[in-house]
């Protein structure tokens, strides 16, 4: 990323985003949203849209089907 570009990465504070392992660039801060506050990560949302319309009450003959149908 070029140097002049600033980027705020918004993470959950799972313990894979908040390491001192993590290298993070000085244009690239992470502002972690709180804990227990699922509403404000977008991903989470996907989950129960997929068990209500997709996914939920119906059996897949293995994972592959069940990706197919996803997808």
């Amino acid at each position: 990323m070029a140097s002049d570009v600033h980027v705020i990465i918004l993470p959950d504070q799972a313990g894979w985003h908040t390491t001192d392992k993590l290298k993070v660039p000085d244009n690239l801060p992470l502002v972690c949203i709180p804990a227990a506050t699922s509403e404000l990560n977008r991903a989470e949302n996907v989950w129960p849209y997929l068990r209500q319309t997709i996914l939920g009450n119906r059996v897949f003959k293995d994972t592959d089907a069940s990706i197919k149908r996803v997808c």
